[in-house]
């Protein structure tokens, strides 16, 4: 009888034992979340279907009571669920901070595609739609930069040799148009503009009449008028193809900024040539930054120096001002494709006598996305497609935990004015504004729940469209 027993005993342990483990599985599985034994950070959804650290107070909280919306509504399902935003709706450009609010370039379609010009109360509640006429051909919204205490737009418009970047700002409720500067037949779209006192320069990239070689254009004029000044100009060496120009103005000048490479056959081949899993389209050429000063008159003042090394991979970048009037850049770099994400995400502060300090910023979960630098602060997309923000001092140093703000999720920053910052948010195929007010560390009272947006699917019907002249 105890034989039988123990033979019993001996079966049954292996059942035991795997109840055992299940029983532990199970525990682990549903309590690990809440008692993380590394004590590491756990992570929530959001409203927006982004992740949210629950642990983390945000720095960002919304200052207005609505949100200016432009653009047709998306559907609300019967679970209140947004839809997610449709290609083709509203796209947005770079923006001005105005002594009392914003103003931002929108391309938008709406029986063809529209070229307005958005300028937006403090709190981006109200605005007001200037129609720049038909966006023709497959162009980027307008460009948008301050003019003294008011704006100006650029844009750019397709015709019979190639395009054309055409200037526009305004007399009360009626565009103005300025200069019309030829660009080219390249297949390049970048180009920039600033204002500095009585000067205005604008900028591009275009190739030269062999096409053998990409070269940055520069024109100046009348920060009054909008009138051209003089002839365009050939601002980068021989010696490199130069492409995607950027400006910001300084006291007594301006930066000019672009991306370069060599034209040294020995020095452009691909990396990863003998790769068999990368097509030939895909040759990745070393490229970097140089930066050049121009005068109050937009004219050179100095030569051109490389501040970024020759042998990286600069993908994108963004040029601001910083301390002492030095240039502040920021940069992605990895020798990856054009338009992949990831790289390295670094800041370099460029004094008037050429020294520099750099800053590494970022090597991981980096988006396809261009960095944006605005006054005191540093944004760029994330793996996922969400805004990152972070602090930045005047020294170029990173003053805060470059990390996403709940109330932006996959939205744009677009510019700041002190500790306030304007968001475009898409909605559908439209676009909302709003205003947030963020401190260089946690705000102990960012959590409050975004406003409203208002019900009316066009909160303000643009004006009549208005034909370019």
């Amino acid at each position: 009888m105890a034989e039988k027993d123990q033979s019993r005993f001996a079966k049954a342990v292996p059942f035991v034992l795997a109840a055992i483990a299940i029983a532990a599985v199970a525990y682990f599985l549903i309590k690990a979340p809440e008692e993380s034994p590394l004590g590491t950070e756990t992570e929530a959804t959001d409203a927006d279907g982004g992740l949210e650290d629950d642990e983390i107070t945000p720095r960002c909280r919304e200052v207005g009571a609505k949100r200016y919306r432009i653009g047709k509504a998306s559907h609300v399902s019967d679970a209140g669920e947004e839809e997610e935003p449709e290609p083709f709706g509203v796209e947005v450009g770079r923006s001005a901070a105005l002594s009392n609010g914003y103003a931002v370039g929108v391309r938008r379609e709406d029986k063809g595609s529209l070229a307005e010009v958005v300028v937006l109360d403090a709190r981006a509640e109200q605005g007001k739609v200037f129609s720049l006429g038909r966006s023709r051909g497959d162009m980027d919204p307008p460009i948008v930069r301050p003019r003294g205490k008011d704006w100006a737009a650029a844009m750019l418009e397709p015709h019979a040799g190639g395009l054309a970047l055409r200037l526009a700002s305004h007399e009360g409720d009626k565009v103005v148009w300025g200069a019309e500067l030829e660009q080219g037949a390249d297949e390049s779209l970048a180009y920039d503009i600033a204002f500095n006192g009585k000067v205005g320069v604008v900028t591009w990239d275009d190739v030269t009449e062999d096409g053998k070689r990409g070269r940055i254009m520069l024109a100046t004029v009348d920060a009054k008028n909008l009138k051209k000044q003089d002839e365009p100009i050939e601002v980068s060496s021989e010696n490199v193809d130069a492409e995607l120009p950027r400006l910001v103005s300084r006291r007594g000048g301006f930066w000019l900024a672009y991306s370069a490479r060599s034209r040294s056959p020995q020095k452009t081949q691909s990396v990863d040539a003998g790769d068999p899993d990368r097509f030939a389209a895909e040759r990745i050429e070393p490229s970097w930054i140089e930066l050049v000063a121009l005068d109050a008159s937009g004219k050179l003042d100095g030569t051109a120096q490389a501040v970024t090394a020759k042998d990286g991979f600069v993908l994108a970048f963004d040029l601001e001002l910083g301390k002492g009037d030095s240039a502040l850049l920021a940069w992605r770099d990895d020798d990856t494709p054009t338009g992949a994400g990831g790289g390295r995400l670094t800041l370099i502060l460029v004094g008037t006598s050429g020294s520099s300090q750099r800053q590494p910023i970022a090597a991981e979960n980096l988006g396809a996305g261009a960095p944006v630098l605005m006054p005191k602060w540093l944004a760029i997309s994330d793996g996922e497609g969400n805004s990152q923000l972070a602090p930045v001092g005047d020294d170029g140093d990173l003053e805060g935990e470059l990390r996403r703000e709940t109330l932006v999720g996959g939205g744009q920053f677009l510019a700041t004015r002190g500790s306030e910052l304007l968001v475009a948010r898409p909605q559908g195929r439209a676009m909302e504004f709003l205003v947030l007010s963020c401190t260089r560390e946690a705000a102990p009272d960012a959590g409050a729940a975004p406003a409203q947006t208002p019900k009316n699917e066009d909160a303000v019907e643009p004006a009549k469209d208005e034909e370019p002249p």
